[in-house]
């Protein structure tokens, strides 16, 4: 009974040092976690897009803005008038809550479109990747980094611009690094 009471205090162990018995308690270790568990768990995280610039889009004297989307989340950028060669430098995060998994097949979307009144614009050129090609590169970023524009309707079509950006994933926890 004296050895179960011990247990239950955590101390359930005896030993005699110094001419005096000492109880020694016991830790209970925690149980391995799962090797998938970490990825499982929610973590938060930060997508960060900084748009550029874009070059050599398709058309004349337009009016382009650039619609940056992270699964159904969208951001756009100001709109330049009456250029092909638009100047942003715009910056735009978006954040998580999910588990590693489910956040890396989340696409990253950028649509290069032509401004309309009344209506919604004219896709020019969109460029797809999912997160986890982000999270495989050095720093999980890309820095300063031309996406090929192409039509998502006819891919055998050619390019239809460039869009330089940035993209970035922060981790809680992470250092920012600035390459």
């Amino acid at each position: 009974e004296e050895r179960e009471a011990l247990r239950e205090t955590g101390l359930d162990e005896m030993y005699y040092d110094d001419d005096r018995f000492v109880q020694r308690e016991i830790h209970k270790r925690p149980k391995p976690s799962h090797p998938l568990s970490s990825s499982l768990k929610a973590q938060d995280f930060q997508i960060c897009i900084t748009i550029i610039e874009a070059r050599q889009l398709a058309g004349l004297n337009m009016d382009p803005v650039v619609c940056v989307q992270v699964g159904d989340s969208k951001k756009y950028t100001s709109v330049k008038e009456s250029t092909n060669c638009p100047y942003y430098n715009e910056y735009f995060v978006f954040d998580f809550h999910m588990a590693p998994v489910m956040l890396f097949d989340k696409i990253i979307t950028l649509t290069v479109m032509q401004r309309q009144f009344l209506r919604t614009g004219v896709v020019l050129g969109s460029f797809k990747l999912d997160v986890a090609t982000i999270m495989n590169q050095q720093d999980h970023q890309f820095y300063h980094k031309w996406a090929l524009l192409t039509d998502p309707d006819d891919t055998t079509g050619g390019p239809k611009g460039y869009l330089k950006c940035d993209i970035s994933i922060i981790t809680k926890g992470d250092a920012v690094k600035i390459p």
